[in-house]
């Protein structure tokens, strides 16, 4: 029967067409993937990874406190180490971590400056109450309000790094590009 010979060939251009145009847009999908994926490569090179890296650092400054107030046994000694750490080495990566963030301009640096800011101002204020401790058991007390502090800003600051890599977005090439 003709009519069908008529319906048949339609039926066919319709699939042709249909996969032809899934064809393309699978197409553009998998460009957009793949440039979103050359832009978060990117971001970690020149900022994600080095900053994560200066930022993780702090996890061994803190416990370098934790030590100065578990080995010493009288104040003196506790404030003599606390008071070196805090000059030679927390303090240095303080600096490094907010020279780094100044030479960024993007996103998400201004949040993670202020994140960085609000730490400092209250580590250092509690690494004065270690210093000012009347015993070693209240030291002890102030460190671990510390360590506790660095780990909030430690969780703040990976949280921000990792939403603002998933907000990265690349520019995908044209289909026939």
């Amino acid at each position: 029967d003709p009519s069908y010979v008529g319906v048949s060939e339609l039926i066919a251009l319709i699939a042709v067409a249909d996969s032809v145009s899934t064809w393309f847009h699978s197409r553009a999908v998998e460009e957009r993937i793949r440039a979103d994926g050359d832009e978060r490569s990117k971001y970690d090179i020149i900022f994600g990874t080095p900053l994560t890296a200066r930022v993780e650092s702090l996890e061994a400054i803190i416990s370098e406190f934790g030590r100065c107030v578990r080995d010493s046994k009288d104040m003196p000694a506790i404030r003599s180490t606390i008071s070196s750490v805090q000059k030679n080495v927390h303090s240095g990566w303080y600096f490094g971590v907010n020279s780094f963030l100044s030479s960024h301009r993007d996103d998400p640096s201004g949040d993670l400056r202020v994140e960085l800011n609000d730490y400092w101002d209250q580590s250092s204020f509690l690494i004065n109450e270690i210093g000012n401790a009347t015993t070693p058991d209240r030291a002890l007390e102030a460190y671990r309000k510390l360590q506790q502090l660095a780990d909030q800003y430690l969780g703040k600051s990976r949280k921000l790094l990792v939403g603002h890599r998933g907000k990265v977005k690349g520019v995908p090439l044209p289909v026939f590009g």
